[in-house]
């Protein structure tokens, strides 16, 4: 094939230097590696009736890499990333015609969080891609490998005797190599608001927004909801019984938008409280 399959040697070695190289341990920081490799080997034979046999031969390796680091930066800060990679390659001959193929699936993430259990947030990233590529009889077809890019970032104000408040946002873009299949866009926002004014008594508000977009028909879909929830629960008797109250109020309103030659056109649909 016109790419080999993965040599372990360079891939070690680099590794090998980055942990060398890399300061000692401190407080909280870890950083990890594993790789692992297998080997599959299959022989079968095919007896028809008339006496004709057919022998097939295949060869499968496998090999697993994974590299992780998770460190405190600076007081309040810590970074966390990493990266994985399978990969699988095989052979498979049959009645003299020869076939190989490969696939490869890959993952980048990194975040950094920073803050204090009252004040605090993150930013995140991770980018996802998978190749495949087989080949038969001298002709090679390539799969258009999907890709996703995704981004999130979150905030949180957790005081004492006060409401807590979280938020959180997403992007991700999700597409194949040509943008020929597949081509999705999506975004979200999520706020939500919890209350504990005493022990027996519990509130909670949630707003979300969400979008999706299809790149390649031009729909999209919105949707918005939002919902209250009351809780009470106490217990009695020496807490040999219990009760529980609880009340929930939601909405939700959701738009599919489409863009044609002939314009623009949407429709609204609404779930009542």
């Amino acid at each position: 094939m016109a790419e080999p399959r993965l040599q372990p040697g360079p891939f070690l070695a680099a590794l090998g230097l980055l942990l060398a190289l890399w300061p000692g341990p401190g407080r909280g920081q870890a950083l990890s590696a594993q790789v692992s490799e297998g080997l599959i080997v299959n022989s079968t034979t095919v007896t028809d009736e008339t006496g004709l046999k057919a022998r097939s031969d295949g060869t499968i390796y496998l090999q697993k890499y994974r590299l992780t680091l998770d460190e405190p930066i600076y007081p309040l800060f810590r970074l966390t990333a990493g990266g994985n990679l399978d990969w699988t390659s095989g052979r498979n001959t049959t009645g003299g015609l020869a076939a190989e193929s490969y696939d490869k699936k890959y993952t980048f993430f990194g975040g950094l969080r920073f803050g204090s259990p009252v004040l605090n947030g993150g930013l995140d990233a991770d980018y996802r891609g998978e190749v495949t590529e087989s080949r038969t009889a001298g002709v090679t077809v390539t799969a258009p490998g999907v890709t996703r890019l995704g981004l999130s970032a979150y905030a949180g104000w957790k005081p004492a005797d006060l409401p807590s408040l979280d938020l959180r946002l997403s992007r991700a873009d999700t597409h194949d190599s040509r943008r020929a299949v597949t081509d999705l866009t999506s975004q979200d926002a999520t706020l939500s608001v919890r209350y504990q004014p005493d022990p027996t008594t519990q509130l909670n508000f949630s707003l979300r927004g969400g979008e999706s977009t299809d790149n390649l028909t031009g729909v999209t879909n919105a949707d918005v909801s939002n919902s209250v929830s009351v809780t009470w629960s106490d217990g009695f008797a020496a807490g040999r019984g219990n009760t529980y109250v609880s009340y929930n109020l939601g909405t939700r309103a959701g738009t599919v938008t489409v863009i044609g030659a002939g314009g623009t056109a949407a429709v609204l649909t609404r779930q009542l409280p």
